[in-house]
Formats: structure tokens, C-alpha cells, sequence
């Protein structure tokens, strides 16, 4: 249920201020995600939204990642290696210098993150974090409006996360490196 809030409550910041135009721009990012955690293969691909900057500073940000790590349950007899996915949810402040014209443009991320796990294989369906990020947009002269971005984040989950195969907290808390394609409007 908070989730559900705290998105509507995204969407309506970013929709409300995608056409003022005394806000600084609005983006949106296909992105590649690699968590360095305890699981060896925890990989996702995502989307990220920010909205305007408001007074061209601050605004908020929101990502989804489709996430899987990769894991053995081992037995005396037998080995059996499994992929489990889940569901990577963040929601912050974001705070950038320069607009979208600028060459090089260095941000930085704070906020809450959500994590939702299959039932089946985990001890719960939902977990929570804060995370804080910093990266650099590369903004394309020749097409303004496209760019990459870089990403390095640290992941904090307030839980530990337990799945079938091991009793460790072994994915989402950690280092998490992130790039992709970002649009701005």
C-alpha cells in the first residue's frame, strides 16, 4: 500500500511538472543493473523517471528494476542450480547541476527502496532499504536530447533478506553499478 502511494505520488510530481516551463527538464532511462553483493550474478534491467528540477536543483526520482540472481541448493547427492527473480523499487531527491545542454552533468540520489520477492523461495514478500547514489549523465552534442549515464550506489536493506539456498543476506545490500540510455524532454 505505501508503495502504491508513494508512486502515485511520483507520477503526480512528474506529470504536474513535465509541462511548466520554468522547471529545467524531465528524463527518462533504460538502464542495466549489476549489484556486487554476496550472490555472484544479481543482474536487472530497469527504467528510471526524474522529474523537472525544481528551481534547477532538486527534484524526485523513481526507478523499477526487473532483477534475478542465480543460486545452488547443495546436497550430499546433488546440485541444483536455480534463478530466482525479483523486484527493485526506488523512490528519492535527485540533484543535478547544469541542464541538458551541458557536456558532462554530475548528479546525486537519496532515498527509500522496496524490494518485492517471490514467496515461494523467500522468507518474505517485501523488504525495505535507503540507498544513495552518485553518477554522471554524457550528454550527446550532436543530439541534445540523448545521453548515457554511469551510476555507483550504495544499497542498504534494514532487513536481511533469506532465500532457499543460503542463510545469508545475499543480494540487494551492497555496491550497485548502474548505466544506460537516458531521454530528456
Amino acid at each position: 500500500m505505501k508503495t502504491k502511494i508513494l508512486l502515485l505520488l511520483f507520477i503526480f510530481f512528474f506529470t504536474g511538472y513535465c509541462f511548466s516551463s520554468k522547471l529545467a527538464n524531465p528524463s527518462i532511462g533504460l538502464k542495466f543493473d549489476l549489484n556486487f553483493s554476496q550472490a555472484p550474478k544479481d543482474l536487472g534491467f530497469g527504467l528510471e523517471l526524474t522529474s523537472p528540477l525544481l528551481f534547477n536543483i532538486v527534484g524526485l526520482c523513481g526507478e523499477f528494476s526487473y532483477s534475478f540472481i542465480s543460486g545452488s541448493i547443495k546436497t550430499n547427492v546433488i546440485t541444483i542450480n536455480k534463478t530466482y527473480n525479483y523486484y527493485l523499487y526506488k523512490i528519492g531527491v535527485i540533484t543535478s547541476t547544469g541542464n541538458k545542454e551541458d557536456g558532462i552533468r554530475p548528479y546525486m540520489k537519496l532515498g527509500f527502496l522496496f524490494v518485492n520477492t517471490p514467496e515461494d523461495y523467500f522468507v518474505k514478500s517485501f523488504y525495505s532499504g535507503i540507498f544513495g547514489s552518485f553518477g554522471i549523465h554524457l550528454n550527446f552534442s550532436s543530439i541534445e536530447w540523448l545521453g548515457i549515464f554511469f551510476e555507483v550506489s550504495a544499497n542498504g536493506v534494514f532487513e536481511d533478506i533469506y532465500v532457499e539456498f543460503s542463510k545469508k543476506q545475499i543480494f540487494v545490500s551492497g555496491i550497485h553499478l548502474a548505466s544506460g540510455l537516458k531521454i530528456f524532454f
